[in-house]
């Protein structure tokens, strides 16, 4: 058997790593600090409802992940939800999420749906991002999409829902 690897974390990403090093002949040893395995997928009693800590979903094209849920025998266990997303712009909910919701988007020029759109399409295609490894995020999204729908979509989104910027960020980590 290979080295013992320490593996911090029994969330979605450490079980995954554990799972390569067991791949690659190692014996992972898993610390959590918390007091069940899952990390931020984990759930919490809500009156009776079992409710993630954090929003989560996985896409159909995540081909990666499908393949180890495979390997794991628990693929029949995925249960496939159709879902209804939403962005908050300009004081009211649009719809999002689609091509057609973003065709519909009020705020952004047609130029930058379109670069978006393009952006988002070819994102979805793209199965080797280690070449991104050291490219920073916001120039790489910027090139993309331009500054308009950056603006908009990108650091918008992500100073609300996670008060962060991508500054600094590598881009594979923030297209992930």
């Amino acid at each position: 058997m290979g080295q013992r690897i320490a593996v911090l974390g029994a969330g979605p990403m450490g079980l995954a790593v554990a799972y390569q090093l067991v791949l690659d002949g190692h014996q992972p040893v898993v610390y959590e600090a918390d007091d069940r395995v899952g990390g931020m997928t984990a759930t919490f009693d809500f009156n009776g409802l079992n409710i993630e800590r954090y929003y989560h979903f996985h896409c159909i094209s995540d081909h990666d992940y499908l393949q180890m849920l495979d390997e794991l025998g628990i693929a029949d266990k995925m249960r496939w939800v159709e879902t209804r997303m939403g962005y908050w712009y300009q004081g009211r909910l649009q719809s999002w999420g689609n091509p057609l919701a973003l065709l519909k988007f009020r705020g952004l020029g047609l130029v930058a749906k379109f670069r978006y759109g393009l952006h988002a399409f070819l994102s979805t295609k793209r199965n080797d991002w280690k070449t991104l490894d050291h490219v920073e995020a916001t120039g790489w999204i910027k090139r993309w999409v331009g500054n308009e729908a950056y603006e908009v979509l990108s650091d918008k989104a992500r100073r609300d829902a996670y008060d962060i910027t991508l500054a600094g960020q590598e881009a594979s980590a923030a297209a992930s």
